[in-house]
């Protein structure tokens, strides 16, 4: 079995990867997740009925 022979990238190649590269670095900020949370929600009762809380299956669909 022959090994895999290394190539260097071509400065094509070289010119698209810094392009995406420089693209990934300004949309950096944009794809963090916010610092803050407003919280949690009730859960509604459909959620209630399943952890066991609401007993009132008759509005059950």
């Amino acid at each position: 079995m022959n090994k895999p022979v290394f190539r260097p990238p071509s400065p094509a190649r070289r010119a698209t990867e810094s392009r995406i590269d420089d693209e990934l670095a300004q949309s950096f900020p944009a794809s963090d997740p916010p610092s803050w949370t407003l919280g949690a929600a009730e859960p509604s009762d459909s959620e209630r009925r399943i952890q066991g809380n609401l007993h009132d299956t008759a509005a059950l669909p």
